[in-house]
């Protein structure tokens, strides 16, 4: 990796875990910032608690927080049952979408409020430190903000709503509502969960990813690292809000086997370093403007070099 770059990724807070980063770094540098889209993942990736405490600041917890007792207990135990077979990446598509339906069923038996969970999502969650300042870049530079999420559009909405947040496009589970706001079912064909992502992004983004093909993933899992799928060099994955999940109870191990799955990893809580790593590199993409109109016309193939 250029030394230069090295630097000025350490000195952004940012930390370079694969071996593949500077080949991604150099390409996005040449291709351009303008010619890249971005995909986020929503919970714990733009989100943090309200309060700063060690709350879960997702969207099925918000849900789960307004189901009667008995309702919460078959929540908890789904997601005993299921949860360390994900943490192990041992989860298969099949399971799941049978939890996450699952889990849907209990909220619509429940009559849970919409207007009531968006009370809940508005005093408990907030953005992730930098996150408005990031998407504001994004838009003024007119490059695509898609949020790709396993949780639930209409509550991730009102939440970008709240906060002035413009992303280009959210792609997640979208809810059926009661003329007086309770929640009666969902769409089965947007249902998203952690192991459909890919296939969902296949779809939904294929006609930017054209016109775009560098892409910026911004993810805390495993699974949101292989949630775009790209042609290398061309997607950069950066590791956020992943902290340790010890506090969690669960093991560190874990932990250790996100981090090599993405090509660069933030070491602080805000996204302001992947803002300031993306100017540097518009920087640079305007000091050394080399690549003919064929190569941005074609970026995938190697510009041709002329015979004397």
């Amino acid at each position: 990796m250029n030394p230069a770059d090295l630097a000025v990724i350490d000195r952004l807070g940012l930390t370079a875990t694969t071996t593949q980063v500077g080949a991604k770094i150099d390409r996005l540098r040449h291709v351009g910032v303008a010619r890249a889209h971005c995909v986020f993942d929503w919970d714990r990736t733009l989100t943090v608690p309200a309060s700063g405490d060690d709350s879960d600041p997702t969207v099925w917890r918000v849900l789960s927080d307004l189901l009667p007792e008995a309702a919460r207990e078959e929540y908890r135990s789904l997601f005993a049952r299921f949860r360390p077979a994900e943490r192990a990446g041992t989860l298969s598509e099949h399971q799941a979408a049978h939890w996450w339906r699952a889990v849907l069923q209990i909220i619509v038996r429940s009559r849970v409020s919409l207007a009531d969970a968006e009370h809940v999502m508005a005093s408990t969650v907030a953005l992730r430190p930098g996150t408005g300042r990031l998407f504001r870049h994004l838009t003024d530079r007119r490059v695509p903000r898609v949020i790709l999420s396993a949780g639930v559009s209409d509550l991730i909405e009102g939440m970008c709503r709240r906060n002035r947040l413009q992303p280009s496009g959210v792609i997640a589970t979208r809810l059926a509502t009661s003329d007086g706001g309770t929640i009666t079912g969902w769409d089965p064909g947007s249902l998203v969960h952690p192991l459909n992502k890919p296939a969902r992004a296949a779809g939904d983004l294929a006609q930017i990813q054209r016109a775009r093909p560098f892409t910026i993933l911004l993810g805390d899992s495993p699974t949101d690292s292989a949630m775009v799928q790209t042609d290398e060099p061309y997607g950069l994955r950066i590791c956020v809000g992943s902290a340790p999940p010890a506090k969690a109870g669960e093991p560190d191990e874990a932990h250790q086997r996100t981090l090599p799955l993405f090509d660069l990893t933030l070491r602080g809580p805000s996204l302001t370093p992947v803002t300031r790593l993306l100017r540097y590199l518009d920087l640079e993409h305007q000091r050394n403007p080399q690549r003919t109109r064929q190569e941005v016309a074609s970026p995938r193939r190697p510009p041709r070099t002329r015979q004397p």
